[in-house]
């Protein structure tokens, strides 16, 4: 950003369930610092986690993150299920000059449905980076434990520096490619496609 963010919202969906179980797999948006080791992230997960506390290997859940070196800070895990679309955001309040020590609000809940209890967190970092649409695989072992439909949508994105609004421009990023994975993205959203 040409400045610090104090302000994310976005739309995304939750697809199908996996016909093979045994994957972790998480779908996000998230604000980044420039060193890119701190991350705020309203998060969609399928699978077992002990971090959460989710022992079902076959569920989909929401959870709020804060994520700063090794340590973590999250919030309730609410299950949704495939079709509902989640609504997260990220929100700053009483930032200090340059966008330190803000009090930042991660939030995410089913459109018109059920919300997690708001993640308020303090930090020391300014944010610089958005992510508009990512998703991470820490653990799977076939492209059969991804979900069926092969899709990922994310829409209707809304980013703020401490000037106002800001389009971004995102450049696509394939760490570890597998499952055929691509993706397209745009100032307001990205769709994320791989073979099951």
């Amino acid at each position: 950003a040409p400045t610090w963010l104090d302000y994310l919202w976005e739309r995304f969906s939750v697809p199908s369930n996996p016909t093979t179980s045994g994957a972790l797999i998480f779908f996000y948006p998230s604000l980044q610092d420039t060193a890119q080791d701190t991350i705020l992230q309203p998060v969609l997960t399928w699978g077992a986690n002990s971090i959460t506390g989710v022992s079902n290997p076959n569920i989909w859940y929401i959870t709020n993150w804060y994520v700063w070196g090794n340590s973590y800070a999250i919030t309730n895990n609410v299950h949704v299920a495939p079709g509902n679309t989640i609504d997260g955001s990220i929100v700053a309040s009483s930032c200090n000059s340059g966008g330190f020590n803000c009090t930042w609000t991660v939030e995410s809940s089913v459109e018109g449905g059920s919300a997690t209890t708001p993640l308020s967190v303090v930090s020391g970092v300014s944010f610089t980076n958005v992510e508009g649409g990512v998703m991470e695989v820490p653990s799977a072992t076939t492209c059969a434990q991804m979900p069926p439909n092969g899709h990922e949508a994310y829409r209707s994105l809304s980013v703020d520096t401490h000037d106002g609004s800001w389009a971004p421009t995102f450049h696509v990023y394939y760490p570890n490619k597998q499952c055929s994975v691509s993706e397209t993205a745009s100032a307001s959203g990205a769709d994320i496609l791989w073979n099951s």
